[in-house]
């Protein structure tokens, strides 16, 4: 496994005394392993946010708010421009996943996507014209627009805000998800969290583990 929800994941499980094995299987499926016990919990770029009710949740690790960026010269203005366009996501991150499964319904499905092993060379390749637009966590791509002055917009539709959580079946063990919390929040305190999510290109200002607390 690897990403930012397999290096946390590693971790996490380490400060708890496990040793986490992961899978791949189809997003659709995942509710079918977690009933039938293939796997304990889903550590998947998962939004706590509309899924409040169907699983046990751990604490939200992190935030984000997925974004559309552009040049500024560009046609693109509406998530329906995107249609039958070339996309660059940065590879090993929430929003490739989420794209390649298309869990955002509001994106037209006719683009196609390419995946960068680094934001840096995600940005780069919109500056040279070899894609149309970028996706991404909005504070980040702001960031990395900046270093390389781009001329960009970021578009007015937003793809998705959400709190990202660890979620297990509504009968798994409190008492095991109270200690990935404990574990999940001496990650934050002592900024091995913010490593992790520095180490992919995702910014700090709109990732944290604040907010909503799922008893």
């Amino acid at each position: 496994g690897t990403g930012i929800d397999a290096d946390l994941a590693k971790e996490a499980c380490r400060r708890i005394g496990y040793e986490p094995v992961f899978i791949t299987l189809n997003w659709t499926d995942k509710d079918k392993y977690l009933e039938g016990g293939k796997i304990d919990c889903i550590w998947d770029c998962f939004a706590i946010d509309g899924n409040e009710d169907d699983y046990l949740w751990s604490k939200p690790y992190m935030k984000s708010t997925k974004s559309v960026l552009v040049l500024n010269d560009s046609s693109i203005y509406t998530f329906k421009d995107l249609n039958e366009k070339v996309v660059a996501v940065q590879g090993d991150s929430c929003v490739e996943k989420i794209l390649l499964e298309n869990r955002f319904p509001n994106l037209p499905k006719g683009e196609t996507i390419y995946c960068f092993k680094k934001m840096e060379e995600t940005l780069s390749a919109l500056q040279q014209g070899y894609v149309d637009a970028a996706i991404g966590d909005k504070e980040t791509l702001k960031s990395y627009a900046k270093t390389f002055s781009i001329d960009y917009r970021i578009l007015d539709e937003t793809i998705a805000k959400e709190q990202i959580g660890v979620a297990f079946s509504k009968n798994a063990d409190k008492a095991l998800v109270k200690k990935l919390d404990k574990a999940l929040d001496e990650m934050k305190e002592d900024g091995t969290i913010q490593k992790i999510l520095a180490e992919y290109g995702v910014s700090l200002q709109s990732d944290s583990t604040g907010g909503a607390k799922n008893d």
